[in-house]
């Protein structure tokens, strides 16, 4: 084997054979094809209008499969491929677009995930909104605020239309607790909707404003009555039933030491009652002093309070009718007369007399025997308070008796009658058997 290896023509001959072995191994790797999958490379959206915008977050990158030459496919990383949207011609609104990927010369693209992403394209929009700046706490003790001054008073807002059309106002919040000088700051702002949540996605220029608020040191302070004016009269036949109330019944009033140290009370400006046939309520205004500064609160709350005009009439010894007795029936009342008192508006009671009263007992419906019922009174509507003694009474009913027939007459009182009895007297007063229900009378008034 030595002397083949020595022999310099057999190891050129091998030399050969291996060199075009290998270059058929490596030629031949070369054409063949292969498939690999790529994670990770980049999308981007293109060609979207400058007035347009995306409103949702579309995915950063995309996966593909491509497949070529081994060689070449085996060299090939995400950042050989370029992924995009194309957004010529996008329209308002939630969308489906295609996924573009484009690949190098000789390499198939079979594959991209997602194929197609959902897009919600807008339109940018901008208008102006006023600025409102909500104060919070209270300045210094004995010192109080005039009205703030803001600048800018609006705003210029941008975003999408669907978004800049939920703005209601801008808003900006400023604490003054304590404070005993004026206040001058920048405040940032915010769009905000009508309840107040603060709305995301817009841009405000300027996103801040200047606020000026002058602040005063107040002169002392007085806690006084408030005493209420009442002008006119109620309607006729009506009246007062007290003081007028007032609420607060106290204010605080402000001004040099020299002029408020003698005042203990504060009058209201008049509350007209003219006419008036119910309790009057009214706001009014406090008639500030000469060389008061204010009043807190500067205004009142007058009650007056007004009933009718009443007036109370008795009656006693009223009889008592009895109405609507049933045929074949008579009756006996227990008590025949009883005593009315009535409360009513004085305009009313002054005409009313006991004629006009006429209490009575209904003995419809009633059958033979004792009842108690209740005694009614003919009253007008205006009357307040009716009470009656006693409200109820006795009533017996009893079929009635057949007197002699015509042109005969009834037997001497003690001699027998037809039938052979005697006829009874009638009781003396006082005696037991006159009682009716318990109660003395006689035979009551049958209407």
């Amino acid at each position: 084997m030595d002397r083949w290896l020595e022999n310099n023509l057999f190891v050129r001959i091998l030399s050969v054979i291996l060199a075009v072995f290998l270059w058929f191994q490596v030629a031949g790797g070369e054409s063949l094809e292969t498939t690999k999958r790529i994670e990770g490379v980049p999308l981007r959206l293109v060609n979207l209008g400058g007035d347009f915008v995306v409103l949702n977050t579309p995915p950063e990158t995309v996966e593909i499969a491509v497949r070529g030459p081994g060689q070449l496919i085996g060299r090939m990383d995400r950042e050989g491929f370029a992924a995009t949207v194309d957004l010529r011609g996008a329209q308002i609104g939630t969308h489906s677009y295609l996924v573009s990927v484009s690949v190098p010369k000789g390499v198939q693209l079979l594959e991209v995930s997602p194929g197609s992403i959902s897009l919600e394209v807008d339109v940018l929009m901008a208008r102006e909104i006023p600025v409102r700046i909500q104060l919070t706490g209270s300045v210094g003790r004995d010192y109080r605020t005039h009205p703030m001054r803001v600048k800018p008073e609006e705003v210029w807002v941008e975003g999408p239309s669907s978004i800049l059309k939920l703005v209601d106002t801008v808003r900006g919040t400023l604490d003054i607790t304590g404070t005993k000088s004026d206040l001058q700051t920048e405040v940032a702002v915010v769009p905000v909707d009508r309840r107040g949540s603060e709305i995301n996605g817009l841009e405000l220029s300027p996103a801040s404003v200047k606020v000026i608020i002058p602040v005063e040191k107040l002169p002392p302070a007085k806690r006084v009555a408030v005493v209420p004016q009442i002008t006119g009269e109620p309607a006729e036949g009506f009246r007062f039933v007290s003081d007028p109330l007032v609420e607060p019944a106290q204010v605080t009033i402000r001004g040099p030491e020299e002029v408020i140290k003698d005042l203990e009370e504060i009058k209201t400006e008049p509350v007209d009652i003219s006419g008036a046939r119910g309790n009057v309520s009214a706001e009014t205004k406090l008639i500030l002093p000469e060389g008061v500064a204010s009043a807190e609160p500067e205004d009142v709350m007058v009650l007056v309070e007004i009933l009718e005009d009443v007036q109370e009439k008795s009656w006693e010894n009223l009889p008592v009718e009895i109405r609507n007795l049933p045929e074949g029936m008579e009756a006996e009342l227990g008590v025949q007369e009883i005593k009315v008192s009535l409360v009513g508006p004085v305009d009313v009671m002054g005409g009313l007399t006991a004629a006009d009263l006429k209490p009575y007992v209904d003995a419809s419906g009633l059958a033979a025997g004792e009842h108690l019922v209740p005694v009614e009174l003919v009253l007008p509507e205006e009357i307040i308070s009716v009470v009656m003694e006693p409200e109820e009474v006795g009533l017996k009913l009893a079929p009635e008796v057949e007197g002699p027939p015509e042109g005969q007459e009834a037997p001497p009182e003690g001699e027998p009658s037809e039938g052979g009895d005697t006829a009874q007297p009638e009781p003396a007063p006082g005696d037991d058997a006159g009682d009716t229900l318990g109660v003395r009378g006689g035979k009551g008034t049958v209407e």
